[in-house]
């Protein structure tokens, strides 16, 4: 977004040298954003200009928007979260190739890439937090200063200490991958062109635009809630928790959900994942940790999230302690009950 300045100096061109040069400053430095914008009192050719002078200098380019306007755009590799001295254009000397003849210098600050993803994510609701641009009039598919607040204030305190804007992370990661899940593109995370092209367009839809789906988080404790003492899963739904009415396992204190993880020999990683694969069934194999063979056909509800480990159904005589080989396992109907609620893109956190 680029926002209005005062009149500057008056020009000095070839074909007017009286009227005033406008200049119009974006709030930020983005790659591939405009940086600041010239308005001539007469017709002028992006080619004519100097390259934008910038402390510490960066790659730009001058883009012809109108005959009598121009604008420059940052092309190369931009550091994160760094501040930069550039020289704002006031007056020009123009004859075939035109020469800055006086400046004002200006402050800005680099907004980093992975910020701006999180702001378009935020905007369409694939992250659980929200974004609310200093600049109430900012075109929002632009990158915009603004600040990032929780929109579900009860998700667990662990998970939170996870996000920060402008730092890859695994929240980050899954709304990428939910985005593209939903508009059926590979689910790789990865915010290349046509993501970012697709979510700026998703942006200029307006409410047609927005996640269609809740943002869903599990959380899965070793060491159980409160003094429950066994392995338990809780299931966030748009920040607050949910239990299946019919739960089989649910533990007495709590909406919470016994599950198994793995055995001390094949332990489940801890850590915050995003879901990537999922079966309504199918045939799990593998070899036990003493070498034997397994092939355990027709296992349900299966949701990936972390390499071969996967929230599934299994049966078991009891549930909630290690018994797995690195899997979460539950019930027939606890699992049948949590997979729908498990999209790609789901965050799943497991920690002792």
């Amino acid at each position: 977004m680029l926002v209005a300045s005062a009149a500057l100096l008056p020009a000095t061109l070839a074909s007017a040298t009286s009227a005033p040069l406008r200049a119009t400053l974006a709030p930020a430095l983005a790659t591939n954003a405009p940086v600041v914008r010239l308005s001539f009192p007469a017709a002028i050719s992006a080619a004519q200009l100097p390259k934008l002078v910038t402390t510490p200098a960066l790659r730009s380019a001058w883009v012809q928007v109108g005959p009598r306007t121009v604008q420059a755009v940052i092309t190369g590799i931009l550091p994160a979260a760094t501040s930069f001295s550039v020289k704002v254009p006031t007056r020009f000397q123009c004859s075939g190739s035109c020469t800055v003849s006086a400046s004002r210098t200006v402050t800005m600050y680099s907004l980093a890439r992975m910020t701006y993803e999180a702001q378009l994510l935020a905007e369409l609701n694939y992250l659980p937090v929200k974004f609310t641009p200093a600049n109430p009039s900012a075109d929002l598919s632009q990158p915009t200063l603004g600040t990032f607040t929780w929109r579900f204030p009860n998700l667990p305190r662990s998970l939170k200490s996870q996000w920060t804007a402008g730092i890859n992370n695994s929240i980050l990661l899954g709304a990428v991958m939910s985005f593209q899940d939903v508009h059926g593109m590979v689910q790789n995370g990865l915010m290349d062109g046509p993501v970012l092209l697709a979510l700026q367009k998703e942006i200029k839809a307006g409410a047609a635009g927005l996640s269609p789906r809740p943002w869903n988080y599990v959380d899965i404790s070793m060491v159980g809630y409160g003094n429950a003492h066994v392995e338990l899963l809780a299931l966030y739904v748009d920040g607050k928790i949910v239990a299946p009415t019919h739960c089989s396992t649910c533990w007495d204190s709590g909406p919470y959900v016994k599950v198994n993880t793995g055995i001390s020999v094949a332990p489940t990683d801890l850590g915050t994942f995003p879901v990537y694969y999922r079966y309504r069934s199918q045939t799990m194999s593998g070899f036990n940790p003493d070498g034997s063979y397994y092939s355990d056909a027709g296992v349900e509800w299966v949701s990936y999230f972390n390499g071969g480990e996967a929230l599934h159904e299994f049966p078991r005589p009891s549930y909630g302690s290690p018994q797995s080989l690195g899997c979460i396992e539950m019930s027939m109907f606890d699992a049948k009950f949590v997979w729908p609620h498990t999209p790609i893109g789901t965050i799943v956190s497991v920690h002792a």
